[in-house]
């Protein structure tokens, strides 16, 4: 019972140390320590229910060890309800990306093809043609003579 207490504590403080680093990368880690202990508590209490005694104490230290076990299992289930809502999250921006990449590519179609349409319509009616001004030249006759 000795050597499952210290592993349970060993356990209970790199736990501990985990959530208190607070670094989602842990995430795994977290889950797999919160099993062991929870594996562990429950090795225990088998232990302590094989000892034949009703003594106050014994009684004390099954309840303790009852509220750690249901406050191990309550962090497991919020862990599986936190990971269940970024997997959700995840899904659904994923799905917003591709509704708004299609949507993107079909207006970028349109424009692209209402500015070649507007294109080929100036091309065809010849686009704006600025009024001719007649060009007069001057030639050697018209100068006076420089003397």
């Amino acid at each position: 019972m000795d050597a499952l207490e210290t592993s349970y504590e060993e356990k209970r403080d790199q736990y501990n140390s985990l959530i208190a680093a607070n670094n989602p990368s842990d995430l795994s880690a977290i889950q797999k320590l919160n099993e062991e202990m929870a594996v562990l508590l429950h090795s225990m209490l088998e232990q302590l229910a094989l000892v034949k005694s009703n003594a106050a104490s014994m009684t004390t230290y099954r309840d303790e060890l009852l509220i750690a076990l249901v406050g191990i299992q309550n962090d497991a289930s919020i862990m599986r309800k936190q990971r269940d809502q970024y997997i959700t999250l995840r899904m659904l921006q994923s799905r917003d990306q591709a509704v708004f990449n299609s949507s993107f590519f079909w207006y970028a179609l349109a424009l692209g093809i209402t500015a070649l349409l507007f294109v080929l319509v100036l091309m065809w009616k010849g686009g704006y043609k600025a009024p001719t001004i007649p060009t007069t030249m001057s030639s050697p006759n018209t100068i006076d003579a420089l003397t």
